[in-house]
């Protein structure tokens, strides 16, 4: 498997799993994770365009900053307070708006 195959099923499997503790979330925090999993999204859908043209510009250092990421993908139930807590504002300035 060449590195931007490689880089393809990386960053598709965090996201898969992002996806997925999204989903898991209450709707109030949902909210706060929203703009920016769909932003994650629609730039995943430009870099995969990217990876599908001809010759591989995924580097080793890159496969190995995404391996580093995906530790932060796994440990994301830690910083889930901090987006818990921006979830909760949104969710009480969006109700008195």
């Amino acid at each position: 498997m060449d590195n931007d195959a490689e880089m393809l099923k990386r960053i598709g499997n965090q996201i898969t799993d992002l996806q997925v503790k999204y989903r898991a979330l209450p709707l109030n925090e949902q909210m706060a994770v929203y703009p920016a999993l769909k932003q994650l999204l629609e730039e995943y859908a430009r870099y995969q365009a990217k990876l599908l043209m001809i010759g591989i510009i995924t580097t080793e250092s890159d496969l190995k900053e995404i391996k580093r990421l995906q530790k932060l993908v796994d440990e994301a139930a830690h910083t889930m307070e901090m987006l818990i807590a921006i979830g909760k504002l949104i969710s009480f300035i969006v109700v008195r708006v």
